[in-house]
């Protein structure tokens, strides 16, 4: 099937004004159950026989839940949707979720969530209802679930539920007909059957009609094309695969045109990728390659980690935590037969916070109970971490044939102890772990949708992973002298209230935890106002250190091993010095960053080290893309070879300045209005980057001293007069990775002792944008009445700050020649 796709379409792709509408049609093609199939089981259920063949989903469901009930028709369908998701073959989604650009909206009325599963969670807004209206992003990609969600109870499946719809979504139903009303619209596997969809469709044809958004309806049923014919729609006769397919080819082909971003798009996750640095998120690690194992290399501070006892792990996005805490993990101890001192001593058991189930245990959704929240929460937290022990256990017990009457009288205890585990439909199989984990995870689910007293009694007691852990120790010799340590990942997605229920478990030391939490992501507070308190209750470390004075050449020494061991580990001779060469200018200027920035020249293993600023992930990406740039028999050929061919310091140049633009176009991504300006936050934030660069740069050229001065970050003093205005844009900064703030602890302070005041400075990563030096020193003062001011007056901030540089003449706006509004130009 040979399509091509429309130029109007790639067009709208591009400029992010197309809006995808999901049906059922493309989860059908990844092998899950259409409204029909769902039909149809329902019909078997109910032993109905005069359908005539017609099975409409609503019908049978009205039926159904007057024979049953509705809770049971949820059940039933969850059910038979999840029995497939194992099996499915998520390409189209995988296609949809890789599009760059992603769309910023995207419509579905399907129930499974294989879309999101695609989908990094940082991306996407969820749209479910009227309520979460008021959550539509212009950042992310606004997801509409028109018709509910597996996972929640509140599906759309009835007539009735259908025909009160539009009323009781209004709100929502108003966004959804303003997006088709405005924006380009991809049909894909959708068959009009939902009659509110259809009539939707009808209307706004019959009121636009010449003016009538484009649409496309992309369908394998060739009969389609009449309903296209009619609402005046493109069919399009392919795949949901085919036409996604030819839509990244389409837009991949315009990058390269452009030249504007990177013209290689891969999929980093495919199992046969030969890039050493394509896979720079440990949750893309292929299997055939145990990479975790065979390429970690422990940080300096890693003793302190691995040690007895509770550790706070903090860092940005990509320093390494996850790969700590995987490394740590018991199914990374089995790879390596527990061989390392810490697998000798301890079992790590890997949780990692998902941000959707956590959302939906938040305090606000307990309504007139919030006083048994806390208790909910715990079980639920409780559970979910008892729910990874047991499948750690059961994991192990596969590999190593734990004895079976170990295994039976552990279920025993655990039955006698916590017999609301063992449901009534497991019961004569529960003497298997599987069913043990899945009562669990029954338990836990059934938390999400019971928000009413009569329920407390599903609650556990607090020390319930104690009683877990001693009935293990009692009865599976391979846990009798093991520590058992819970390796709790990505703990900024618990909010405060969560964090104080976690935080007091921690504080109790019942069980050991190690937790890899985002930077500024961590809160100390627990229940009943006290807090966990450093070197009492847990040890603190940062995997952003490295980046700081004092441990350069450590750093570059450890980026130097992980990228070498990457290498070998894909069978290449090269070293990573050989592969990225440094630029010849770097020998003329004998290694002077200064000099070197004004020849735009960053090239060179520790230059490129040094760009990531102490970010793992981001040493490996800009690698990544080198490589791929300088080697496309990896894309175009199946070839293997013993050597990489080396990135020319040009090549190395191209992708360092399209990754510096992309760090600065973070900005945009910013939301919210100032409440002190009523300017977007965003702008504020690009104020302050563009007027330090600016500030930054005047005091590179204009300095008349002997040795020329550098400089890229600064001092704030007389913090308390900072007003709300400078506050926040020093906050949105450091959160979206535009600032970096020191994180040498003050005393007193919890953590990583973020207090305004320390100084702030430039990601080197943002350094080649504005062709600034990557050497960091000599941090500039400024007064934060001065600071202040940057919001009202630029010019005459940026004039106040560099005027002793600037001999020639103060208030000048020209920086060698260079006109400050073309600064962003460099």
């Amino acid at each position: 099937m040979d399509i091509e796709v429309p130029p109007q379409l790639g067009d709208a792709l591009g400029k992010k004004e197309c809006v995808f509408f999901i049906g059922a049609g493309m989860s059908k093609e990844a092998n899950l159950p259409s409204g029909r199939d769902l039909a149809k089981i329902i019909a078997s259920k109910l032993k109905v026989s005069d359908h005539t063949n017609e099975y409409n989903l609503q019908q049978f469901a009205e039926k159904y839940i007057n024979e049953y009930s509705r809770p049971q028709l949820e059940t039933l369908i969850k059910d038979e949707i999840e029995s497939k998701i194992k099996s499915c073959d998520p390409t189209s989604y995988e296609l949809l979720a890789n599009l760059t650009p992603l769309p910023c909206d995207i419509i579905t009325t399907n129930y499974d969530r294989l879309l999101e599963n695609k989908l990094d969670y940082a991306d996407f807004e969820p749209i479910f209802d009227n309520k979460a209206v008021s959550k539509i992003s212009k950042s992310k990609t606004n997801l509409f679930k028109l018709h509910g969600d597996i996972y929640f109870s509140n599906l759309k499946i009835t007539t009735n539920d259908l025909l009160n719809y539009k009323e009781e979504n209004s709100i929502l139903w108003g966004q959804v007909k303003s997006l088709l009303h405005s924006k380009t619209t991809v049909f894909i596997g959708y068959s009009f059957n939902d009659q509110h969809i259809y009539e939707l469709y009808e209307n706004l044809c019959s009121t636009l009609k010449e003016s009538a958004p484009r649409v496309y309806l992309v369908d394998i049923d060739e009969n389609r094309a009449k309903t296209a014919e009619k609402f005046g729609f493109k069919f399009i006769n392919s795949s949901a695969r085919i036409f996604l397919t030819k839509i990244t080819e389409a837009m991949d082909n315009e990058k390269n045109k452009q030249n504007s971003t990177f013209p290689y798009k891969m999929d980093d996750r495919s199992s046969n990728n030969n890039n050493p640095f394509s896979f720079y998120s440990t949750e893309f690690f292929p299997e055939r390659k145990d990479l975790i194992n065979g390429t970690f290399i422990e940080p300096i501070n890693f003793k302190s980690i691995s040690d007895p006892g509770n550790t706070i792990i903090e860092g940005h996005r990509g320093s390494g935590k996850s790969m700590i805490l995987k490394y740590l993990s018991c199914e990374q101890q089995v790879k390596r037969q527990f061989t390392t001192e810490w697998d000798k001593q301890n079992i790590g058991i890997y949780v990692k916070l998902k941000p959707n189930m956590m959302k939906s245990m938040k305090n606000d959704r307990f309504g007139l109970y919030s006083n048994g929240w806390d208790s909910f929460f715990r079980t639920y937290i409780n559970l979910i971490i008892g729910e990874a022990i047991v499948g750690t256990l059961e994991e192990m017990n596969n590999l190593n044939n734990i004895d079976s009457n170990s295994i039976d009288n552990f279920i025993q205890e655990m039955k006698y102890l916590f017999p609301s585990l063992f449901s009534k439909n497991i019961a004569m199989n529960s003497s298997n772990l599987r069913y043990l984990k899945l009562g669990i995870r029954n338990l836990r689910n059934s938390l999400t949708d019971n928000w009413d007293k009569s329920n407390t009694n599903i609650c556990f007691p607090p020390d319930f992973l104690y009683q877990l852990q001693d009935a293990l120790k009692s009865n599976i010799t391979p846990f009798y002298d093991k520590n058992l340590y819970i390796l709790l990942d990505e703990y900024d997605n618990l909010d405060d209230k969560q964090q104080k229920i976690v935080n007091t478990l921690i504080k109790d030391r019942d069980f050991h935890y190690k937790i890899g939490v985002k930077l500024l992501g961590m809160s100390y507070d627990c229940i009943g106002h006290d807090v966990l308190e450093e070197n009492h209750d847990f040890v603190y470390v940062n995997t952003d250190r490295f980046d700081y004075d004092g441990s350069s050449k450590e750093y570059i020494g450890f980026v130097r091993e992980i990228a070498n061991r990457r290498l070998l580990a894909y069978n290449y001779e090269n070293s990573i010095e050989e592969l990225l060469p440094a630029h010849k200018n770097k020998d003329v200027n004998n290694g002077n960053d200064d000099l070197n920035a004004l020849f735009k020249d960053y090239s060179g293993f520790e230059d490129v080290a040094k760009l990531s600023s102490g970010i793992i992930r981001d040493f490996l990406e800009l690698c990544k893309d080198m490589v791929y740039m300088s080697n496309r028999w990896l894309i175009d050929t199946t070839d293997n070879r013993n050597k990489l061919d080396i990135v020319p310091p040009n090549i190395q140049n191209r992708i360092i300045k399209i990754h510096s633009n992309i760090l600065y176009n973070e900005i945009d991504n910013i939301s919210g209005v100032d409440s002190n300006t009523k300017e977007p936050r965003k702008n504020n934030v690009r104020i302050l980057i563009d007027n330090f660069a600016i500030t930054f740069l005047k005091i590179l050229t204009k300095s008349q001293s002997k040795e020329r001065r550098t400089v890229s970050s600064f001092q704030l003093k007389n913090i308390e007069y900072l007003n709300s205005t400078s506050r926040r844009a020093l906050d949105d900064a450091v959160s979206y990775r535009l600032l970096q703030i020191s994180l040498n602890q003050r005393t007193g302070t919890q953590g990583s002792g973020y207090v305004l005041g320390e100084s702030f400075k430039f990601p080197r990563l943002l350094c080649p944008r504005f062709n600034l030096s990557l050497t960091q020193r000599w941090p500039k003062e400024i007064d934060s009445k001065d600071f202040n001011q940057l919001f009202d007056d630029p010019s005459e901030f940026v004039n106040k700050i560099t005027r002793r540089f600037d001999i020639t003449d103060p208030k000048s706006k020209v920086i060698d020649g260079i006109d400050q509004k073309n600064i962003l130009e460099f």
